[in-house]
């Protein structure tokens, strides 16, 4: 049995509390690999063009102020329940 079967299996077992708990380390962990990755393709220079063309759209007046927003307390976009990372499939996002 592979080490991810293993652990699936062990989660199966886990009480509502302990899964709960899990999942929120879970995601705690993606967030922070986003995190990061995001600002080593800042660092690199990955965001430049994309970065510049929302400038070139906000300056030319392309843009739209919004009405609603996902984001939380701490200013971090709350994926929605059962939403997998791309990140913990192993793809890049």
């Amino acid at each position: 049995m592979r080490k991810v079967e293993q652990i699936e299996q062990q989660i199966r077992g886990l009480s509502a509390g302990e899964f709960s708990e899990l999942r929120d380390w879970v995601l705690e962990q993606d967030w922070k690999a986003w995190d990061a990755q995001v600002e080593s393709d800042a660092r690199s220079g990955k965001l430049d063009k994309v970065i510049a063309e929302a400038e070139a759209e906000y300056k030319a007046g392309r843009t739209r102020m919004r009405t609603t927003t996902s984001w939380s307390a701490n200013n971090r976009f709350e994926r929605p329940r059962g939403v997998a990372s791309s990140v913990s499939h192993g793809r890049n996002r």
